[in-house]
């Protein structure tokens, strides 16, 4: 507090100290007093609009903030300010693409491959952009212009995880699930590792009959982040396969963990009960079923289950 204090001195006295504001806005947005930060970058900039790093800042301010307008204004002047730097123009076109002008992305990356032809990152951004659109749109010409752009990148030694991630999903899209289970492997395997691979690399495992593989990419996946929208639905999937894979311990313990059971329907509820009495927990799994049969009585999987209890408590 002392330091924004003195900071905040220093350029009352002397307002044309452009480096004093974008100290102060550093130290503002620490505290993420982030409207705060942005005046004091915006003061920086105005004193000095050549001042790359108080852009730089205000940019990812903008982002944090979802003002995608204000973001790719600043990111338009850094490619300005520093037109030998494809990443600028990168920074340009995944910023239009994040505010769904396609169009504009495409065109913006499309004329930084004319001007930087050998940078890989430009076509990564193309094959990221064309993805996007194929799994949005499931339109074959978006998948094969994905697989297009991705397919050089991936191929380098450099590629990044995330990278690997977008052509292993490319591939999936286009059907060849064995390749794209090698490559999302090795996105996986790749530090540092992109997150969102490995829910990808789990479904496709998963499909091909790997199921401890995909098991073990969605416990990574549940350690790596803590903010998961998805997080009840990954433990159901982490419950499923580990019964799936006869660890019915393991299966209850992420049926548990879902808040999906507080409101679940009869399936869910059936297979919780299968996993509590493969696992000895059979008055556990008795009242489970009753619940299951509740809310549906006719259900095949319920009657499956509740079958095999009694046939426990006939012993």
């Amino acid at each position: 507090m002392r330091a924004i204090s003195a900071l905040q001195q220093a350029v009352k006295l002397n307002p044309a100290f452009h480096e004093a504001h974008y100290v102060l806005g550093l130290c503002l947005k620490d505290r993420e007093q982030l409207a705060e930060a942005r005046a004091a970058l915006d003061q920086a900039v105005s004193t000095s609009p050549a001042f790359i790093p108080a852009r730089e800042e205000l940019a990812a301010i903008h982002r944090f903030q979802d003002r995608t307008r204000d973001e790719i204004q600043e990111l338009e002047v850094l490619a300005a300010l520093d037109p030998a730097k494809p990443e600028r123009r990168i920074a340009v076109g995944l910023a239009h693409l994040r505010a769904g002008n396609r169009e504009h992305a495409v065109n913006t990356l499309r004329r930084a491959a004319e001007r930087f032809p050998d940078h890989v990152g430009v076509y990564a951004a193309l094959g990221q952009i064309w993805l996007e659109a194929a799994e949005e749109r499931e339109d074959p010409s978006d998948v094969r212009k994905a697989l297009e752009a991705l397919a050089p990148v991936a191929g380098q030694s450099t590629a990044s995880s995330e990278t690997l991630g977008h052509y292993g999903r490319a591939l999936v899209l286009a059907g060849q699930h064995v390749q794209a289970e090698q490559i999302l492997r090795e996105a996986a395997q790749r530090f540092p590792t992109d997150p969102e691979v490995l829910p990808h690399y789990a479904s496709v495992a998963q499909r091909l009959g790997h199921l401890e593989d995909a098991r073990q990419a969605l416990l990574r996946y549940s350690i790596l982040v803590d903010d998961d929208r998805d997080q009840d639905a990954h433990a159901v999937r982490i419950a499923d396969l580990s019964l799936q894979l006869n660890d019915a311990a393991t299966a209850v313990s992420w049926y548990q963990k879902s808040a999906w059971l507080n409101s679940a329907d009869a399936p869910l509820l059936a297979r919780f009960a299968d996993a509590q009495a493969r696992a000895g927990q059979v008055d556990a799994a008795r009242a489970t079923i009753r619940r299951a049969l509740d809310k549906d009585p006719d259900s095949p999987s319920v009657r499956a289950i509740e079958r095999r209890l009694q046939s426990l408590h006939a012993r």
